[in-house]
């Protein structure tokens, strides 16, 4: 088993950002982690594929623990290393697959925690240490059976790390795709990159609803979370916030725009901050969005300007030669004749562009 350190702190934010991410994202999500060749160890090999995720959270000045460890350690979940790229710099950078988180809501297993505290408080290497300090350790001697990490939503996870210092001024959240306001298919069948980016496919004209539980820290201000979507793919209705037991669900709706071609943009998800000291305070969902024309429906269009250009001067032709009465003729040259002023309606009222 591999240990994979991280902390959280303003000077490094995308650290932090990673570290929010992984107290958040689902199970079976994909997330990416770097690190420097001066915190991996000369001796690391990369075949050992599962792992851990712990935060090193600064103890405070009155800590009576401090002069053991100035960081307390903090499981956070499961990972297993899905691949691995060296870096011309001598680092390394591990995608991570990740898995269940730890069940904080089991008392019992803070004897778990203390035992991974002693382990690396044993440790000289280990990140509070002065000197050759290491981020990332192999723990053979560590948790052979690692049944307390049970929990499969991040609920248990929040409430625990939301309190402690470095965190508590944060807000953490998660896509509830459960909820009825969520679009099922506008989330389905994504395609995925090698960098664990998802690209999903919607179509234009399409209104799709997004829904977000947040969990503000024990000192963080009640702020709503914002999305955009690049290039005006969509027009953006909400936050509509509510009350839960223990913080708020937010709720979207988003309106694709109308168009011929195919558009792409990236949907971003986050909570901003009040803070310039502070650029991440949550986790941030970055998604690409590819909008996809209603083609049936462009299809009809161009099927309707021809006809319309063809068929109303054809009319007292066809009429003489299948023997029409002359009513019928008059119908069929008024009708053709609606063509192109129906295709122009479909144009500017059903495919805007702009």
């Amino acid at each position: 088993m591999i240990l994979f350190s991280t902390l959280a702190g303003d000077k490094r934010p995308l650290y932090t950002r990673d570290l929010l991410r992984s107290c958040c994202l689902p199970v079976d999500e994909s997330i990416v982690f770097g690190y420097g060749r001066k915190w991996l160890p000369e001796s690391f090999s990369p075949d050992e594929k599962k792992g851990v995720i712990v935060f090193g959270e600064v103890r405070r000045k009155d800590d009576l623990e401090r002069s053991k460890s100035y960081l307390k350690y903090h499981p956070i979940r499961r990972v297993v290393v899905s691949s691995l790229h060296k870096r011309k710099g001598g680092g390394q950078t591990f995608t991570f697959t990740l898995g269940n988180f730890f069940n904080y809501s089991d008392k019992d297993n803070e004897a778990h925690r203390q035992q991974l505290q002693s382990w690396y408080e044993r440790r000289p290497d280990a990140p509070h240490s002065g000197a050759a300090r290491l981020f990332v350790h192999s723990a053979p001697d560590l948790w052979a059976d690692q049944e307390f990490f049970t929990e499969g939503r991040p609920e248990s996870l929040i409430e625990h790390v939301s309190t402690l210092f470095g965190l508590g001024t944060r807000h953490f959240f998660f896509l509830d795709r459960r909820d009825e306001w969520v679009d099922r298919f506008a989330f389905s069948q994504p395609k995925i990159s090698r960098g664990g980016t998802k690209r999903y496919t919607w179509r234009a004209g399409d209104t799709c609803g997004i829904s977000l539980v947040v969990f503000p820290g024990q000192n963080a201000d009640f702020t709503p979370p914002a999305i955009s979507v690049g290039d005006d793919l969509c027009s953006i209705s909400g936050p509509f916030t509510e009350q839960l037991e223990e913080g708020f669900r937010a709720r979207f709706l988003l309106t694709c725009r109308r168009t011929f071609d195919r558009q792409a943009g990236m949907l971003w998800i986050r909570i901003p901050s009040t803070d310039s000291r502070s650029s991440i305070i949550s986790p941030e969902v970055q998604e690409h969005i590819e909008l996809k024309p209603p083609t049936l429906l462009i299809y009809l269009v161009i099927s309707l300007l021809a006809a319309g250009s063809v068929l109303p001067p054809l009319a007292p032709i066809l009429a003489k030669g299948f023997g029409w009465p002359s009513w019928a003729s008059v119908c069929v040259s008024v009708v053709t004749a609606l063509f192109i002023p129906s295709a122009g309606y479909l144009l500017v009222r059903r495919i805007k562009t702009s």
